[in-house]
């Protein structure tokens, strides 16, 4: 028995053949006629995907995604690499359908399956890594190999390799590592042409360096002023107790009744405001308390200055920067 998910692996494709609408039509363009030629292309590559003419569908879709650049395309070629059992390829547009913005329906199950394949890649020996150059076009080689201009997408052997990205006056060297569970993405910004030193790595300008500092939700005093406020409440709590007590033996010691009950309707009086004075100076009390442990500082980040310690490699030398006081 299939298990859902290989269920759904399994009439994915069965989907796709049924209506063309599954594999994501071109978008709408202003230009009718590029329209015309990527649905033209688009329509072709169904007709030989249901013919089984699986290598003639993906140039069909490749063709329509020149014309008219969609997420969609890069689906199809994956699905059609799939039923080459070319894993690997499938992996690769898979991958760029997901890097170009996916469709929501489908996000979760592309992704599945893209673990999937890199599952089995590592367990292989290799992964793939896709390298991405901003401008685009730059050359690349790996491990002293020229393998084309970025971007470009392959597998290797796991584990660190040296790449090299030039582009004109412009260059950059860097070397990554690939691990076994997961493909690689290296997206490359090339150094300026102004650069003192246009092979150094270059930090990324959203990689700034911070430091904590700390702040406070509220002024320091007003715990302190609650706490005070309900201290003083408790000091006026205890002088009503004091004039309720005097009052109780002022009754007792009245002979006449008259007398007796306007000292203890006094003595219910105070009792009564000292009750009030004691709760409103306890809740004031324990909130001080509560606001000063709350008021604690708190660390947020803040730009600071770069690191006292810097280290960095290039092709063949490694350099290292300190600065500090001592």
């Amino acid at each position: 028995m299939l298990r859902p998910r290989s269920l759904l692996l399994a009439l994915l494709p069965f989907a796709l053949l049924c209506t063309a609408s599954a594999f994501g039509a071109p978008p709408v363009a202003v230009d009718a006629s590029v329209q015309a030629r990527a649905q033209a292309h688009h329509d072709q590559g169904v007709a030989a995907y249901r013919e089984q003419r699986y290598r003639e569908a993906i140039d069909h879709f490749l063709a329509a995604d020149n014309v008219m650049a969609s997420p969609a395309n890069s689906f199809n070629v994956a699905r059609t690499y799939e039923k080459l059992g070319e894993s690997a390829r499938a992996l690769e547009y898979y991958r760029i359908y997901l890097h170009r913005g996916p469709d929501p329906k489908n996000e979760q199950q592309v992704r599945t399956r893209v673990r999937e394949i890199e599952v089995a890649l590592g367990q292989r020996g290799v992964q793939q890594m896709t390298v991405r150059s901003d401008p685009a076009g730059a050359n690349l080689s790996i491990d002293g190999i020229a393998r084309g201009t970025a971007p470009w997408t392959g597998e290797l052997a796991l584990g660190r390799h040296q790449l090299v990205l030039d582009y004109g006056s412009l260059e950059r060297q860097l070397t990554v590592e690939l691990v076994p569970e997961q493909a690689l993405d290296v997206d490359v910004a090339l150094a300026s042409p102004s650069s003192n030193d246009s092979t150094a790595p270059q930090a990324t300008a959203s990689d700034e360096s911070r430091a904590p500092s700390e702040t406070r939700a509220m002024p320091t005093f007003v715990p302190w002023v609650v706490a005070g406020t309900g201290a003083l409440a408790l000091g006026v709590a205890g002088v009503y107790e004091l004039k309720r007590r005097d009052a109780q033996s002022d009754a007792h010691a009245e002979d006449y009744q008259p007398a007796y009950f306007e000292d203890r309707d006094r003595m219910l009086s105070y009792q009564t405001t000292a009750r009030v004075f004691l709760g409103v100076g306890a809740a004031l009390l324990v909130t001080g308390g509560v606001l000063a442990f709350v008021n604690q500082p708190t660390t947020v980040e803040q730009p600071q200055a770069p690191p006292p310690v810097a280290f960095g490699c290039d092709g063949e030398t490694c350099a290292g920067l300190w600065r500090g006081t001592f």
